[in-house]
């Protein structure tokens, strides 16, 4: 069983285990200034702000399409993002036949802007986030949909997204420390 555990900014950590974690009465909390996210995290800066990156592009390549345009190319976006497991699962999705004519029949045109909310998971060489990707698709008439996903990144020599699913709002803002 992983631990599990909530960063309350200028607090303490709190454990799921029973253990309120709470400062001594009279004990003095570090104030969010003082706070080095270095010192608790697994990841420095850098490599944290380089997953982050890598898990924007994806969200935002992957719910990013248009009619003319074919799988191959719309893999090869995401594939410097991914790992190849996950692109070989992308890929029979991708090349779903009824999928690829219902957008061309209509003209369907998808952008998709992706926003990293929230950290979920951290560790040395793996971690997840929730992005939340705002995609306009564009036919005869234009939408606007918001997507939450959780994407689970691994690091070997560099952080490609290994998995993606839908996450809904209860499950965006959990943040915990894997060991």
């Amino acid at each position: 069983m992983r631990k599990r555990w909530v960063w309350l900014v200028g607090a303490t950590m709190l454990g799921s285990a029973g253990c309120s974690g709470a400062p001594a009465v009279g004990a003095r909390s570090p104030a969010a200034s003082e706070l080095k996210l270095e010192r608790v995290l697994p990841l420095d800066q850098h490599e944290l702000a380089e997953a982050v990156n890598v898990a924007g592009a994806f969200a935002g390549a992957y719910e990013t399409w248009r009619y003319d345009e074919s799988s191959t190319a719309y893999l090869g976006r995401l594939k410097r993002y991914c790992t190849a497991d996950l692109l070989s699962l992308l890929a029979k999705s991708a090349s779903t036949q009824g999928l690829l004519v219902a957008r061309v029949m209509v003209h369907e045109v998808a952008v998709g802007h992706a926003n990293v909310r929230a950290l979920q998971s951290v560790g040395r060489r793996a971690l997840m986030v929730t992005v939340r990707v705002d995609q306009v698709v564009t036919t005869s008439t234009r939408r606007t949909y918001v997507h939450d996903y959780a994407v689970w990144l691994l690091r070997s020599d560099v952080w490609r997204v290994s998995d993606i699913e839908p996450v809904d709002d209860a499950e965006a803002d959990d943040l915990w420390i894997a060991d």
